[in-house]
């Protein structure tokens, strides 16, 4: 469960005191149109939300599902 396994993140990065979560991913329009990663930034983002924490456009990376790709970002 993608979405799920983002939010758990999430959270536990937000019960260790971090507010300033980045997400690093497939952002672009195609990817997007995937399951995966479509959950995933949903619950990065839904779980941010939640938590009265509004969503940085700049802490949003585009890092596909690569090891280089998640360095790079």
């Amino acid at each position: 469960d993608d979405e799920l396994v983002a939010r758990t993140a999430v959270e536990h990065l937000l019960e260790l005191g971090h507010r300033r979560i980045a997400y690093v991913g497939m952002l672009n329009d195609a990817s997007l149109s995937l399951a995966p990663p479509r959950a995933r930034a949903r619950g990065y983002r839904d779980t941010l939300r939640d938590a009265g924490i509004e969503q940085d456009p700049d802490l949003e990376l585009e890092g596909g599902f690569t090891l280089e790709g998640g360095t790079s970002a």
